[in-house]
Parts: structure tokens; sequence; C-alpha cells
């Protein structure tokens, strides 16, 4: 069981800015998310809070303006791209369209309850793209973000939702290593258990 595996207890005591976990099944993601007070802290500190050059990678944080507990409309999870293929270097290699159809799944486990996610766009932007957006004023608002999504991807697949049925997303970023900018990847709620 997917969910079973993570002790938050012992988490929350080696840091206490644990969220979720993150776990993306036939790739190499699966790692605790942290929050914190600014979105600079967890790109220099590791998981527990070290510096230097072991914590090099950083660690996978949610976005500081998003609800700790993934209830926004749209929650924004950031994670280095390694090139020992480690954080969410695997994230980038999805824009592959074989790479992508193969893997679709993605969990986020929370200590209130947990998503099993669906990937449905990868957008490639510039690392100043505007795309952080948690919450929308009015549903057509959001449906208008969630299309802009899926009319940009590098990848398409035939079993999108429609844009205005995905009413909650998660996304995935990370750097592309190449061109400075980032690769985003979304996911909508396929079930929460």
């Amino acid at each position: 069981d997917v969910a079973a595996s993570v002790d938050w207890q012992a988490l929350l005591a080696i840091n206490p800015n644990t969220v979720g976990w993150v776990r993306m099944p036939g790739t190499n993601i699966n790692y605790p998310i942290a929050q914190a007070s600014d979105n600079e802290y967890y790109l220099t500190h590791d998981f527990y809070g070290e510096q230097g050059w072991l914590a090099q990678y950083g660690s996978v944080f949610l976005d500081c303006t998003n609800a700790p507990d993934f209830s926004d409309k749209a929650s924004f999870i950031y994670g280095h791209h390694m090139n020992d293929g480690s954080m969410f270097a695997a994230i980038a290699g999805l824009s592959n369209q074989f790479a992508f159809q193969t893997d679709r799944i993605v969990y986020v486990l929370t200590p209130q309850k947990n998503y099993k996610l669906r990937t449905f766009a990868l957008v490639h932007c510039a690392a100043d793209d505007p795309l952080v957006q948690t919450s929308f004023s009015t549903a057509e608002e959001m449906t208008a973000y969630v299309q802009d999504k899926i009319d940009r991807s590098v990848v398409h697949v035939d079993d999108v939702a429609q844009a205005a049925d995905i009413t909650q997303l998660f996304a995935f970023a990370t750097c592309d290593n190449v061109a400075g900018g980032r690769y985003v990847l979304y996911a909508s709620i396929d079930r929460e258990f």
C-alpha cells in the first residue's frame, strides 16, 4: 500500500515543515515534500535542514503561497533537476511522448488525505513564465488556465478531461538544465483515498 509506507510522526520529528510525500511510479521520484516561508530556503537546504555540498540537491518543496494541506485549486511543487537523474530530473524526460504516456500516475500523500493523480500536460516555458496561480476568482478563470496548459503541452494524450472538469490540479516544476527554462508537469485528481 503506497500510503501505509509513510511514517508521518517520524518525518515531522525530522522536519516540522513536512507537508506531504510525492511518489511517481516508473520514475525515481519518491521524496518528502517540505514547505518554508519563502521559495528560496529549500533550493539550498535538504530535508534535514543541512546546507553545503552534500545538500546541493535541496529538497522537494511546496510553493510558500500554497495552503500546506493542498486544499488550493492549484498546488505547485518544486524540485531540482539534478544531472545524476535524482530529484525531479525525470520530469524533463517526460517530454518524450512515449515516456509521458507510460508514466501518468503520481501520488501525493499527506497527513490528512492522499491523492492519486493523473498527468495531463507538460509545459516547457521560460523560467519567469507566470505559471503559479493558486486560486481563481471564477470557475471560468480556472478553466482558461487549464486549457492554456493543455494547449501549450509538449506532449499530448487522448484521454485528457475537459478543462472545465478539472477543478483542482497539482503542478510539479523543475529546471530544464539547458535553455534556462523549466518544465512543469500538470496533473488532475484521479481519486482521493
